[in-house]
Formats: C-alpha cells, structure tokens, sequence
C-alpha cells in the first residue's frame, strides 16, 4: 500500500449559516484503508460532535464559539481528497 496525504473538505450548518473546514492527515502510515477512516471519525466519530466540530470551524472562523459536546453542528457535505505522501509529517 501507498501512504497518503488525506485532506477531508467539510461543510458544516449551524443555526442556518454554513462553515467550511479542512482536515488534514499527513503521516507517514496512512494509507488507502484510512479513507473511510476519515469519514467514519467526521459522520459516526469523534468527529461526530459539537466539541470536534466547533473547533475545526473556528481555525477558518475565529468568532466561532466552543460549542460543548452535542449534536447541533450539521455535516452537509464531506469530500476527501488523497496524494502521495511527501515524507513530511504536518
């Protein structure tokens, strides 16, 4: 298997507006199996919750609040993109 840089694009709605976030996995042991991985941790995860949630949104929005740990934050869309790992760990 090949390592990968994987970049997950998400959108988010809360209270009718809607945020954009980015994550980034880049180590040297992701590969092709940590595709649905990445998508499990945002739609059934960790990454599932307000607290998760709340904090991605706030590195594009900084006036974004810290939500605590809930369901208000809605996934819309979630796209993740793989490359070649570079031989850099972010």
């Amino acid at each position: 298997m090949s390592r990968l840089i994987l970049t997950a694009h998400m959108v988010f709605e809360y209270k009718g507006k809607q945020y954009e976030a980015d994550d980034i996995w880049n180590h040297e042991w992701i590969n092709e199996e940590y595709i649905e991985v990445m998508e499990f941790f945002w739609t059934e995860g960790g990454g599932d919750c307000d607290c998760n949630r709340s904090l991605s949104i706030k590195k594009n929005y900084p006036e974004f609040l810290e939500l605590d740990c809930g369901d208000e934050i809605n996934l819309v869309s979630i796209d993740i993109k793989s490359k070649p790992w570079g031989g850099k760990n972010v």
